[in-house]
């Protein structure tokens, strides 16, 4: 009656931390999936500094690789903004950077724009 009562209890055990187990997988693969998708945050920020460094040019671009296997496209077009005096703001322009990234065998992105201005 022991050894019945002793595998009974291994087998709810066992139950349990097969459970368990698989909980702990499924928190890894969300945690991985979260630091893909931060790093891409991270690289919108970075590119984001970096319209400011130069001329911006009206138009789509690719941006450049920053090795993190997340593409980035830069589209640039004037904003189309008046001032009181219904006159067009020269200079202002909406820059919208697109971050491309494969997690698993899904395609995401994530997007920003931001309001330049460069007389």
């Amino acid at each position: 009656m022991v050894l019945f009562e002793v595998i009974i209890a291994l087998s709810i055990f066992a139950v349990v931390s097969l459970g368990l187990i698989i909980a702990l997988d499924h928190s890894f693969d969300a945690a991985e999936d979260r630091n893909v998708a931060d790093k891409a945050a991270r690289g919108l920020r970075n590119q984001l500094a970096l319209l400011h460094a130069g001329p911006l040019n009206p138009g789509a671009s690719t941006l450049p690789d920053d090795g993190s296997g997340t593409t980035y496209h830069l589209d640039v077009e004037p904003a189309p903004m008046t001032d009181q005096r219904k006159q067009p703001l020269l200079g202002l322009y909406l820059a919208t950077i697109t971050a491309t990234w494969k997690e698993g065998k899904a395609v995401e992105t994530q997007s920003v724009s931001q309001l330049v201005y460069q007389p």
